[in-house]
């Protein structure tokens, strides 16, 4: 069963110096992707460069199996425009890309004169984490150029990168821009649905973001929470989020509901078997009738419920392109 988490404090000049900044850091990162994107061969001729240490250890023999790296270029819906590496140990094909960090060390120390693993894992993460990045570009809908046939695999690649990499920077542009338009969109959202509920006071709601200075795409996890707590000097308020809220109005509604069956107060060890006889679910992030009554916004409900699916409805385009961003920033 989730704890509820801590209540956050809330400082409204701060608050909006933090998410000027943010969105600026956003449109930063428009433009430094771009740039990742143009230099992509570049980029990955940097990353297989500390690769050549660990290629110019095969092929090899482990105990009695012979070993070799093996690179395949892969199109697939999973990995589209990826290099695979894989280690074939005998018969057997190890993927690098997917092996643990104490699967990696397991098959770097069976191979003989290894030298410093620490630094081939290293060099097979970044290789790892490049792809990752590549892969992210296939939102895009940019076809990956057939590599030249006849030269060497990872070289052909890197050829097909620096075609590949420019003719994604127009859409990558395009799919940032438009990602900047649908944040004013939920900003709009946002705002109708914090009118919707009406003036600060304790227990009513707001819908904000959570602001990490350090993340690339500025604010980020917009969510309905509950005040909990408005100081009657500097007027700071505290917040909890509406999951966690909640999660406390379902405890009460079980006790409720167990000492009328009981007839007398439950005990502790009653009303903890109590909830794990339930469901043990954690509750979705929006508003329902329960929350509208604890809330005292039984006048407001159908402005709260017509604001709400609004901004659902934003909100879910709004992840959907912020989890697709997020895939090229790895």
């Amino acid at each position: 069963m989730t704890e509820p988490t801590a209540k956050t404090d809330y400082d409204a000049d701060a608050y909006l110096e933090r998410f000027a900044i943010a969105r600026r850091r956003l449109v930063m990162t428009r433009e430094s992707t771009a740039q990742w994107a143009k230099n992509l061969d570049v980029e990955a001729a940097k990353v297989l460069a500390h690769l050549e240490p660990f290629f110019e250890l095969f092929p090899c023999q482990v105990g009695a199996d012979y070993t070799r790296v093996v690179t395949k270029l892969q199109k697939n819906s999973k990995r589209y425009g990826v290099m695979q590496l894989s280690l074939r140990i005998g018969s057997k094909s190890h993927d690098l890309m997917e092996c643990s960090g104490k699967e990696l060390t397991r098959l770097l120390q069976s191979v003989p004169d290894i030298g410093e693993t620490e630094h081939h894992s290293a060099a097979l993460k970044a290789f790892t984490n490049l792809n990752r990045r590549i892969n992210g570009l296939t939102f895009l809908g940019v076809n990956f150029p057939e590599p030249e046939k006849g030269k060497r695999r990872l070289y052909s690649w890197l050829q097909s990168l620096s075609e590949y990499g420019p003719a994604c920077v127009e859409p990558l542009n395009q799919a940032f821009n438009s990602f900047i338009e649908l944040s004013d969109d939920l900003d709009q959202a946002m705002f109708d649905f914090n009118v919707a509920v009406g003036r600060m006071r304790y227990r009513t709601l707001r819908c904000t973001y959570t602001l990490d200075d350090s993340d690339p795409l500025g604010p980020s996890n917009p969510s309905i929470k509950v005040v909990t707590s408005i100081h009657p000097v500097t007027g700071k308020r505290r917040y909890n989020y509406l999951t966690d809220f909640k999660e406390q109005l379902r405890k009460k509604r079980i006790k409720r509901e167990l000492e009328k069956q009981l007839e007398r107060a439950a005990t502790k060890e009653e009303l903890k078997a109590s909830l794990l006889k339930q469901r043990d679910r954690r509750p979705h992030e929006w508003v329902t009738k329960e929350v509208i009554k604890a809330c005292y916004l039984g006048g407001k409900s159908s402005e709260v419920f017509k604001a709400q699916s609004q901004l659902a409805s934003v909100m879910a385009d709004w992840n959907q392109q912020r989890s697709q961003l997020q895939a090229l920033l790895s």
